[in-house]
C-alpha cells in the first residue's frame, strides 16, 4: 500500500501502526465532519462568553476567572439560554424586592435561569453574518458610530464573519447604506439625540461607552426610522420630534 501500512486480507490488523480503529477513524468523513461541528460549537460557546459579560450587569466587576470557570462547565446548548434569560431574571428580583444582583459566576453556578417560568426563559441566538453582506455592515458602522471600533475588531468580527445577538430591524439595517465615514456630518444636539436613542435601542445595555452627543458624527443628520427611512442632507425635515435624554426642557418646549 502507498500510505506504508501492511495490505492484509479482511482489513489492517489491531497491531498496526496506527491501529486500526484510529486509522478508520482518520479516514472517516462522517467522524471528521462531527469533530468539525463540534470544534464550531465549543468556538460559538466560547464567542458567547464575551456576549454574557457583556449582559450580566455585574460581571465587569466580579470574579473574572470564577465567571470563565463557571461558563466552560455549562454544556454547550446551556450557553444561549443563560444569556437570553438575563432581563426575565433582573425583572424577577425587582418583582421580589431583592435590593442585589447575585455575581455572574454565581448566576452561572447556580443556573439560576433554570428557576424562572418556561415562559419567562428565553434562549438567545448568536447570528453570524459575513463582512460584506448588509447586516455585517450594519453592525460594523453600529459599533463605528458607537466609538467601540477595536471592540468590534476583536470581538464581533471573527474570520470575515460578523456575530452579533441583535435583531436586524429595518432601522438597523439601514446602517448599511452609510457612506466614508471621513464624510459623516457632524451633530447637533437633536440629531445627537435621534442617534444615541438607536444606540440604546440597538446595543447590549452593560456596553461600557460614551453617549453619543452634539458635536460627534455619525452617517446622516439623523438616526433612521423605525421602518429605515434616511434622513440625509437633501432631507428637507428631519424626523418626527422624539424626546430623549440629551435634551433639557427648554428644548422640548420649543418643539411644541
Amino acid at each position: 500500500m502507498e500510505c506504508g501500512l501492511p495490505a492484509v486480507q479482511g482489513g489492517l490488523p489491531a497491531t498496526a501502526d496506527p491501529p486500526w480503529p484510529i486509522y478508520k477513524n482518520l479516514i472517516n468523513p462522517e467522524s471528521t465532519k462531527s469533530e468539525r461541528e463540534y470544534a464550531r460549537a465549543r468556538e460559538k460557546h466560547a464567542l458567547m462568553l464575551t456576549e454574557f459579560k457583556r449582559r450580566y450587569p455585574t460581571a465587569a466587576s466580579d470574579d473574572q476567572a470564577k465567571i470563565d470557570e463557571e461558563w466552560f462547565k455549562l454544556e454547550l446548548d446551556e450557553g444561549e439560554p443563560a444569556i437570553g434569560s438575563i432581563p426575565a431574571f433582573l425583572e424577577k428580583l425587582k418583582r421580589d424586592k431583592r435590593t442585589t444582583t447575585p455575581a455572574a459566576w454565581r448566576y452561572l453556578k447556580e443556573k439560576r435561569w433554570t428557576l424562572l417560568e418556561p415562559a419567562q426563559a428565553k434562549s438567545a441566538s448568536l447570528s453570524g453574518y459575513p463582512l460584506t453582506s448588509p447586516e455585517g455592515r450594519a453592525i460594523c458602522t453600529l459599533y463605528e458610530i458607537a466609538g467601540k471600533t477595536h471592540f468590534l475588531h476583536s470581538v464581533v468580527i471573527r474570520n470575515g464573519t460578523v456575530y452579533d445577538y441583535q435583531p436586524i430591524t429595518p432601522r438597523l439595517l439601514a446602517l448599511a447604506q452609510a457612506g466614508p465615514k471621513d464624510n459623516w456630518p457632524v451633530l447637533n444636539r437633536n440629531g445627537g439625540g435621534s442617534w444615541e436613542n438607536l444606540l440604546r435601542e440597538a446595543l447590549p445595555p452593560t456596553l461600557t461607552r460614551r453617549p453619543l452627543r452634539e458635536g460627534d458624527r455619525a452617517p446622516w443628520p439623523f438616526a433612521p426610522s423605525k421602518d429605515g427611512k434616511i434622513y440625509d442632507a437633501t432631507t428637507a425635515t428631519g424626523p418626527p420630534f422624539v424626546a430623549n435624554t440629551l435634551m433639557t426642557e427648554d428644548d422640548m418646549q420649543e418643539q411644541i
